[in-house]
């Protein structure tokens, strides 16, 4: 979806924002740099947006899973439900996680790439299994539990559930992608 198509509810546009979505607007843009068309679109309910930034903000900033398993992970979740805001929006972080561009496509189009580590595919088998059957066996979740431990299992859990919410949001709503 490009810039100029609507959204299905009217972009909130941080310069005419009341003070309530304001103070919203500072939060989550504290360490992401600013709040694209995502945020301004759930900006009609700041305490959700403040809530959901902040859940986001630490999975990408300061989770215990590395950066480069995590845009994986938002890469076949953002396949998984065809969102083309997150894909836009998460292929150049993947690319700065070092992820080339045939991965980048593998997992997008919901496939295991070549080449990545055990860690890594073993990850991405669990966020597509997840994000397609609502349910993973014992035999992908074990060794991402041997791997990561308790947290790191709980957090990429909650990373596909994550990027779920908002590829369901941003569709949903057809929040246009940024220019």
């Amino acid at each position: 979806m490009s810039e100029s198509e609507q959204a299905r509810v009217p972009l909130v546009a941080p310069d005419t924002a009341p003070p309530a979505v304001r103070a919203a607007y500072a939060e989550v843009a504290r360490k992401r740099g600013g709040v694209g068309h995502l945020w301004q679109a759930m900006a009609h309910s700041p305490e959700l947006m403040r809530r959901v930034g902040a859940v986001g903000e630490y999975l990408r900033y300061d989770s215990v899973l590395p950066d480069r398993l995590r845009e994986l992970v938002t890469l076949a979740v953002a396949g998984r439900w065809a969102c083309a805001y997150e894909r836009a929006q998460h292929q150049p972080l993947a690319e700065r996680a070092g992820i080339d561009a045939a991965t980048r496509a593998a997992v997008l189009a919901g496939q295991v790439a070549d080449g990545l580590d055990p860690l890594e595919a073993a990850a991405v088998r669990y966020a597509l299994a997840l994000a397609r059957d609502g349910t993973v066996d014992e035999a992908l979740a074990a060794p991402l539990y041997a791997a990561l431990g308790p947290q790191g299992l709980v957090e990429l859990t909650v990373l596909v559930g994550y990027y779920s919410l908002l590829a369901l949001f941003l569709n949903g709503l057809t929040v246009p992608v940024e220019a």
